[in-house]
């Protein structure tokens, strides 16, 4: 079932680095329990490249340790009165980043990735944007050995508040490169220097 969390562009708390209310869920499958998973990350940053392409990296914990990651690569951007809203369309590559440390699961990571559909309210030029993330399917796409996937496949949705830092961006997805390759014992790359002629690098 997909979800679709409350807007936060209403929200009337003053923000510092933005902020984000998403949910991941399981898809309703024959055998499989539904689990959900909140997600309220406390940190939105967003790096601009130009109107069409806008990279958005979500965090939920501190900055050296984070419980979880999401980044959201929009490569084309919907125009009010001018794009067909179709919640079955996609413009963004979507990856969800688990992070545990328990004693059944340590050091380790899930990787969810798959594609959704952005919707800004905002000109993302200027120095903050809210957003929607409309019904991501995501799928468990790589994972540490000792990694238990609890979801299957999966719907993310929900809508974020994000402050514009390019330099931040960047410098949080090579320091995910790091903890990736650190806890799959193997270099897994994410989008991380601002694309060339809009030519980029992502993991298959």
């Amino acid at each position: 079932m997909a979800l679709l969390v409350g807007l936060l562009a209403g929200c009337s708390r003053p923000l510092v680095d933005g902020d984000a209310e998403l949910q991941i869920s399981s898809r309703e499958t024959e055998g499989r329990e539904g689990t959900k998973l909140s997600g309220e990350f406390t940190q939105a940053y967003y790096r601009f490249t130009d109107q069409n392409t806008v990279t958005v990296v979500l965090l939920q914990g501190p900055d050296d340790a984070p419980e979880r990651v999401a980044s959201l690569e929009m490569f084309w951007k919907a125009r009010a009165g001018l794009t067909p809203i179709d919640r079955t369309a996609t413009n963004a590559l979507v990856r969800f980043y688990e992070f545990r440390d328990t004693a059944a699961e340590p050091n380790t990571v899930g990787v969810y990735a798959g594609a959704g559909f952005i919707r800004l309210h905002d000109n993302p030029s200027v120095g903050t944007i809210d957003g929607n993330l409309w019904d991501a399917d995501l799928r468990l796409t790589d994972r540490s050995t000792d990694f238990t996937d609890r979801l299957g496949r999966a719907v993310f949705a929900g809508s974020f508040t994000a402050q514009r830092d390019d330099a931040r961006v960047t410098s949080i997805l090579r320091e995910l490169n790091q903890q990736l390759e650190e806890r799959l014992g193997y270099p897994r790359l994410v989008l991380h220097d601002p694309p060339s002629n809009h030519l980029m690098s992502w993991s298959h």
